[in-house]
């Protein structure tokens, strides 16, 4: 169960499941001007009457221009790159094997490189990279730099 506000810079991971249940919609309506249709039977079912609290993630460091694990599940993997200052020039933590996500959040003049021609990248951009893509892929930007590299998890690690 999650609610987003203004002010929140989120990146939500998830398998596609294709369901939405909602529980409040704060007045929207759906592209017909109707209220869009609450889900309260079909939750109630499945949301623990005793929720544990939130547990952020814990932050994550390591050295300048180093990708920082932050999640490393059965269903996705997630890392990040907070560099302040710049130039900055770093490889992607990829695995050959299968697909994955680059979402630049700050980063000036931003470029991921390797294989062709440079893919110019704006914060906020992200970039779908398959799994037949060059080995050798870095971003580079002209100054401070903060990224997510998400993929694929393994579901044999559990």
């Amino acid at each position: 169960v999650h609610a987003i506000g203004g002010g929140i810079l989120l990146a939500e991971i998830q398998q596609s499941s294709d369901i939405t249940w909602r529980l409040h919609d704060w007045g929207r309506v759906g592209l017909d001007g109707n209220p869009r249709t609450l889900h309260l039977d079909a939750c109630e079912g499945i949301i623990p009457p005793d929720p544990e609290p939130p547990c952020p993630l814990p932050r994550v460091s390591a050295g300048a221009g180093e990708w920082s694990r932050a999640i490393d599940g059965r269903h996705f993997r997630v890392e990040i790159l907070e560099e302040p200052e710049g130039p900055r020039r770093a490889p992607i933590p990829r695995r050959s094997d299968r697909f994955g996500i680059l979402a630049l959040l700050e980063g000036e003049n931003a470029v991921l490189r390797g294989g062709g021609a440079p893919l110019p990248l704006r914060p906020s951009a992200v970039a779908f990279v398959p799994a037949a893509a060059p080995e050798e892929l870095r971003i580079e930007a002209d100054g401070p730099l903060w990224a997510l590299w998400m993929e694929p998890g393994d579901p044999s690690d559990d």
